[in-house]
């Protein structure tokens, strides 16, 4: 960051700041929406506070995190106009966060790393949380190696609680399960206008629950799940609702589980949010299959598949192989024909198309028929699914 833009950071809420009292109303999680909502418009609408780094970066935190995403992103394309140049360079990193927030990670990816390339650290930051929610750990630690990010804390102090949920998510994806549990619970702690910074208080809430049932504090967990469903009902949104029913369908064994998935799935079906939409479906499809019903189990299986190719999504992937592994017959599907089988297993020793084609007597358009039947019933995105997992060709 230049030093202009660390001095107009620093700037505190001017009198009367309407962008301040709506993170009053936020209170620390949220319980008054519509005040909320309605003293961020009003900020983003009077000139003292749209020529305010500060008071733009809170007023557009809590519009999103209310879900009025529309409103949000209306409010940023007028503010392309800006005549404080901060403010300009801020709105990228701020569409971005919007883009992740709604579940396309691969869109913020591509959305932060130029701005990353420009030296912007608010973007390198954000840029780290979205490599390690992608699965790609080695990216994120190169990120981490190649900023100093308690310069960009000592620049903006509103940041420190995303950068302990980045490090609690760093050792969550390192299966250092107790270290993040410490610091997603000390994310939480932070005051409103901190966690604001990043969208996410209700996500981050449900974070923290996972981790402590992945720490082996279920206590914890439940508790902390349901602080994120109070939160979640005070602040509405299909994508925070259905965050808190997937988190609540994890940590509580009340027989309510596939009820709670179901729902999550049809409101993250509703927002569009494809990320979320493919791990419910994946918890979903594991809950059906161990409770008899592979059927259901294999649909959603299949679109959570179809979900992890669009997105790209190696960890999305892996965690469908290692489900599926993991129920082994009990999602089997419908069997192989003797020609199907044949023609998996020559694929699967590396042969290509034409090459089992000459091998089998048949067309190639005849072995891709094939091969489309063997992922079908498998439940494979495609060839490199078959050659990767362990798939039962029986």
């Amino acid at each position: 960051m230049n030093e202009e833009r660390c001095v107009t950071f620093a700037v505190e809420g001017h009198e009367s700041c309407a962008a301040t009292k709506a993170l009053a109303a936020v209170d620390e999680g949220g319980h008054d929406r519509i005040a909320a909502v309605e003293l961020a418009e009003e900020a983003l609408a009077s000139p003292a506070c749209a020529e305010n780094v500060r008071c733009v970066w809170r007023a557009v935190s809590i519009l999103v995190s209310a879900g009025e995403v529309a409103s949000a992103d209306a409010h940023l394309l007028r503010l392309r106009d800006s005549p404080v140049p901060a403010i300009v360079e801020l709105l990228p990193v701020l569409r971005a966060q919007i883009t992740r927030w709604i579940g396309d990670l691969l869109g913020a990816r591509e959305q932060l790393t130029p701005l990353v390339g420009r030296g912007r650290g608010m973007a390198a930051l954000s840029l780290v949380e979205i490599h390690l929610l992608l699965g790609d750990a080695a990216k994120a630690e190169q990120l981490v190696e190649e900023h100093d990010f308690s310069a960009i804390i000592a620049e903006v102090p509103a940041v420190r609680g995303v950068l302990r949920s980045v490090h609690g998510l760093t050792h969550l994806y390192a299966d250092r399960y107790s270290e993040g549990l410490e610091h997603c619970l000390a994310a939480l702690r932070y005051p409103a206008g901190e966690l604001a910074s990043s969208f996410l208080v209700v996500q981050r809430q449900g974070i923290a629950a996972l981790a402590a049932m992945a720490a082996g504090q279920p206590d914890l967990a439940a508790s902390l799940a349901r602080q994120q469903a109070a939160s979640a009902q005070a602040w509405g949104g299909p994508i925070n609702l259905g965050w808190s029913l997937y988190v609540l369908a994890l940590v509580q064994d009340d027989g309510r589980q596939v009820e709670r998935l179901r729902d999550a799935v049809d409101l993250f079906e509703f927002a569009g949010c494809r990320m979320h939409l493919s791990e419910a479906s994946r918890e979903l499809a594991v809950r059906l299959a161990l409770s008899g019903d592979p059927s259901g189990a294999r649909h959603h299986f299949d679109r959570a598949s179809r979900l992890a190719a669009e997105l790209h999504s190696d960890m999305l992937a892996r965690r469908i192989a290692v489900s599926l592994d993991g129920l082994g017959t009990a999602v089997a599907g419908p069997p192989l024909t003797e020609q199907e089988r044949r023609i998996a297993w020559l694929a699967r020793d590396g042969l290509s198309n034409k090459d089992i084609a000459a091998r089998t007597a048949l067309t190639v358009r005849t072995v891709e028929f094939h091969l489309s039947s063997v992922y079908r019933k498998r439940n494979l995105t495609g060839r490199r699914e078959l050659l990767a997992r362990n798939v039962d060709l029986s």
